[in-house]
């Protein structure tokens, strides 16, 4: 069962949502997230400053820096807060709409089964997110997990979310995000009923902050955002790897094995992949698995064919090309791996790898199908094995631990 807890929560108030609230964190390059936060005193950016977006920089201070922003914000005004309750937070694209019941859930059930992880962490980010929790003492980004969609839950909200919306804007990215409060006992009473009967739900964007948050207090909570399944859509993340590159890089192509064809494809991926292979002539069975690789100013097509396998495209990536082509065999530890969120055009990813001297990876999307059925197998994932979009935003809430 899901225990669903209410949420005592500062919430960002309405005439300052848009210049608060900022496109997701993971989707910008640090410094398009330092850009952003110098420009804008209330970005919470400035909140949510990490060492990979201030290189050299004391972490100490860093910290201190944090502190006073959210200081400065919350007695500015910019929040208020908000009664004992669940909210609702809908996000709605021009191509997709999600809604999420947002609560706490104790940490404790991650072990329990009511909430599944299904990826590795990587070791040096959940000891920064959690030294974050620690001195700041409260979260602001709600771990996204999905669920089975069930009858209940999804007719409660489709009533609560009839009424006038608490919170009601848009941010600089165009995406429109409304938040209700839900205060009501038989309202608050009627989800906790609801979701007592899920058997688990499955974290698909925070696994690091699920983790940070057990380091600081296992027995304590983290704030959590539950999402049905057939609301939930998934893009690929995408490996980036930081040269110099391997001087024997095309010889190592031509030994990844009788399972690949390397096709060089001078023309690069023709649209961002969302699900599926593109099509190649040239013969040859239908691959089961499509990559894309960018490096030393070429793009390949790497085409994994039979025999059929049932792991994720990270999960082959991690084990089959990373090592081989890039040496990278602990894809948690080396300094040389990054991701880049798979709305990004594969242009773009590729300039990203040229300027750094290295190359990227472009993977196809899973499927919320396959990842379910994985984490049902008890398979463990690599790290950022899935891109959840639209992405939860950081500061339209925040809760004091």
């Amino acid at each position: 069962m899901v225990e669903l807890r209410t949420v005592q929560a500062l919430m960002v108030q309405p005439a300052f949502a848009a210049s608060v609230v900022g496109p997701a964190y993971d989707a910008l390059l640090p410094e398009e997230r330092r850009r952003l936060a110098d420009a804008n005193p209330d970005s919470f950016f400035n909140v949510v400053r990490s060492a990979a977006d201030h290189p050299g920089e004391d972490e100490e201070e860093l910290l201190q820096r944090n502190v006073r922003a959210l200081r400065r914000l919350v007695d500015t005004g910019r929040y208020r807060a908000r009664a004992p309750g669940l909210f609702l937070y809908r996000l709605v694209s021009p191509s997709h709409r999600q809604t999420a019941v947002i609560g706490d859930l104790p940490v404790r059930q991650v072990l329990e089964g009511g909430v599944r992880a299904h990826e590795h962490t990587r070791v040096l980010k959940e000891a920064e997110l959690a030294r974050h929790l620690a001195h700041l003492g409260m979260h602001s980004s709600p771990v996204g997990l999905g669920y089975r969609a069930h009858a209940d839950i999804d007719e409660l909200v489709l009533r609560l979310t009839q009424a006038t919306a608490d919170l009601d804007f848009v941010t600089s990215d165009g995406l429109v995000q409304q938040v209700w409060a839900i205060t009501d006992p038989d309202d608050v009473g009627g989800l906790q009923a609801a979701f007592a009967s899920v058997a688990s739900t499955y974290i698909i964007d925070g696994h690091h902050r699920v983790a940070a948050a057990s380091r600081i207090d296992g027995g304590g909570s983290f704030l959590a955002a539950l999402i049905p399944d057939h609301e939930l859509r998934l893009l690929a993340y995408h490996r980036m790897v930081a040269g110099p590159l391997p001087e024997d890089l095309s010889r190592r192509l031509g030994r990844l094995g009788s399972h690949y064809r390397v096709v060089a494809n001078p023309e690069g991926p023709q649209r961002r992949r969302t699900a599926g292979p593109p099509a190649f002539e040239g013969g040859g069975s239908v691959p089961l698995l499509a990559f894309d690789l960018y490096a030393a100013g070429r793009w390949y097509a790497l085409l994994r064919q039979g025999p059929r396998d049932d792991r994720l495209a990270a999960a082959v990536a991690d084990e089959e090309l990373l090592g081989p082509l890039f040496d990278i065999v602990d894809p948690r530890r080396d300094p040389r791996l990054a991701y880049v969120a798979g709305q990004r055009e594969p242009d773009e990813i590729a300039a990203l790898a040229q300027a750094e001297g290295g190359a990227a990876l472009l993977l196809p999307a899973p499927s919320v199908a396959d990842v379910f059925e994985q984490v049902d197998r008890g398979q463990t994932l690599p790290p950022k094995s899935t891109w959840f979009e639209p992405k939860l935003r950081s500061g339209i809430f925040v809760v004091w631990r």
